[in-house]
């Protein structure tokens, strides 16, 4: 069953399967190999865009919203930021931008729990995709590149009272 998903750009997961079936993804996973090997099969990766319709369903979202998350991953993809990237985050982080771009929003609780990864997922592909493709949601401000940050002072010997500090800059008593 998970072979035949995988070739139909079906987007299943192996925890999907294991909730379903009661049988531990990792036992899925090893027969998914064995028949996969067996028959010759060629199954290439989940693409992000797989994952597009499922998730935009589970969040109620319009259709115009969903065009333009597919259109995102589309171009993602043509800038290879998506390499080596969860194609679930990457999915989701594009139906998040969409529905900011369009004045729509949704929590980043709840898609993280439609989709199964962290809100910090989430939070980090948005950006990526953000940054990356140069789609700024109205209202949200830019980022500022190179922010200098408030560094706490370093205490260094010659801060220390004389008498405390050998030439070398060791201290001679605790503090």
């Amino acid at each position: 069953l998970y072979a035949v998903c995988k070739q139909n750009k079906c987007p299943v997961t192996l925890k999907d399967l294991s909730q379903v079936f009661r049988i531990p993804k990792r036992d899925i996973g090893k027969a998914h190999r064995l028949v996969s090997r067996g028959l010759g099969l060629k199954i290439t990766p989940a693409s992000p865009e797989d994952f597009i319709p499922k998730y935009a369903s589970a969040l109620e979202l319009p259709r115009d919203v969903e065009m333009e998350a597919v259109r995102i991953t589309r171009a993602a993809e043509q800038t290879n930021i998506t390499n080596g990237k969860d194609p679930k985050g990457i999915a989701l982080a594009a139906l998040y931008l969409a529905a900011r771009i369009k004045g729509m929003g949704f929590t980043q609780k709840q898609a993280a729990s439609v989709a199964g990864i962290t809100e910090i997922t989430l939070r980090n592909r948005y950006h990526e995709l953000k940054e990356h493709l140069n789609l700024e949601p109205p209202g949200e401000r830019r980022a500022r590149r190179n922010r200098s940050r408030a560094r706490k002072p370093s205490l260094k010997p010659q801060d220390l009272p004389a008498t405390d500090v050998m030439e070398n800059g060791f201290i001679l008593e605790s503090l």
